[in-house]
């Protein structure tokens, strides 16, 4: 399945707020079926898309087959539930508003590469999840324009998302953080090793001598002391 972004001369700014909200069904759960609920990660799929608003627009195509690693795929199977036996998660409710049905069925995490990479646990509490890719054309410099269908909202625990639009290697994406601080870490040992130099130079720590081992010398009468000794009256 790809996607596309369109690059337009000029692109009309909507106010979210002001669009006219649409009435959604409620979400229905039978009442037979047991709500399988797991602990996972919060999820949402991204949809991207590409609207032409005039004649000098390109689209860019992008697709989300090639986004997950092997290692990824090789965790998820096809689910052996049959769709009227679970229900989904209740955060994909603006998916699923209805459950899952013979139209909607359970999806199919083994395929589902989106899902694969948001699942993989980031080191960082701020991190980057790669959405889309194309290898094949460069994105020409231009204003495009991006619709994303946002199913989850993180305003509750202070998150925030964003789109970026960059080139990776075969190292990943940009990550100045960890750079950052190996360089930080490189520099104090560096710091350190200089100062413990010096001191050893200025006043070197005098070696070992045997004169002053006493493990194996004869201990003063009151350090040996037990108490046992025996009485001369005995």
């Amino acid at each position: 399945m790809s996607q596309t972004l369109t690059r337009a001369d000029s692109v009309e700014e909507q106010d979210p707020h002001n669009a006219k909200e649409e009435k959604k069904p409620k979400s229905r759960r039978p009442a037979n079926t047991a709500f399988r609920q797991q602990r996972l990660k919060a999820w949402h799929p991204e949809k991207v898309g590409g609207n032409q608003g005039s004649n000098e627009t390109e689209t860019f195509h992008m697709t989300n087959e090639g986004i997950s690693w092997a290692s990824d795929r090789e965790l998820y199977r096809p689910t052996e539930y049959n769709f009227d036996q679970v229900v989904p998660p209740p955060n994909w409710k603006e998916l699923y508003p209805d459950g899952y049905t013979k139209d909607y069925p359970p999806p199919n995490l083994q395929t589902w590469e989106e899902f694969q990479v948001w699942m993989r646990t980031a080191g960082l509490p701020t991190f980057s999840k790669m959405a889309r890719r194309d290898d094949n054309r460069t994105m020409a410099a231009g204003s495009y324009r991006i619709d994303i269908l946002d199913n989850f909202r993180v305003e509750k625990y202070d998150g925030t998302k964003s789109i970026v639009l960059t080139t990776t290697t075969v190292m990943g994406g940009k990550n100045p953080f960890m750079g950052i601080a190996y360089v930080v870490v490189g520099g104090l040992c560096i710091v350190l090793g200089a100062l413990f130099t010096l001191a050893h130079l200025i006043k070197p720590r005098k070696l070992g001598d045997h004169r002053y081992l006493t493990w194996n010398n004869e201990q003063p009468s009151t350090a040996v002391a037990t108490g046992r000794e025996a009485r001369f009256n005995d």
